[in-house]
């Protein structure tokens, strides 16, 4: 079983999908939408960003290890810009939220 995350309501829920016709699956039962993402490669995408918030805290540029694996997520399910940058901010708040829940300011 896998954990699916929505990225339009960022809904997550369980399931398998083994193969094509298994799909409808990975549609969010929340909100119906096909944007979704295996929830390990979107926390792996989070995690880079606290690690670059960490090492390098705005007003310095992200390392570009996080943009690389926030691209992923996003590239991989959103086809317009709008929820691109929707999912990339929600990204972003969650890393502050990992560094803040740590005692890590930035």
């Amino acid at each position: 079983m896998e954990t699916y995350k929505c990225l339009r309501c960022f809904h997550e829920w369980q399931g398998r999908v083994a193969e094509y016709k298994d799909w409808g699956r990975r549609k969010c039962g929340r909100c119906g939408s096909r944007q979704t993402v295996i929830k390990s490669l979107y926390d792996r995408a989070v995690d880079a960003i606290a690690d670059s918030l960490k090492s390098s805290p705005p007003p310095y540029p992200p390392l570009p290890s996080s943009v690389l694996f926030s691209l992923d997520v996003i590239n991989e399910t959103l086809p317009d810009l709008a929820a691109a940058v929707k999912v990339a901010w929600r990204m972003y708040q969650e890393a502050k939220d990992r560094l803040e829940s740590k005692g890590q300011q930035i």
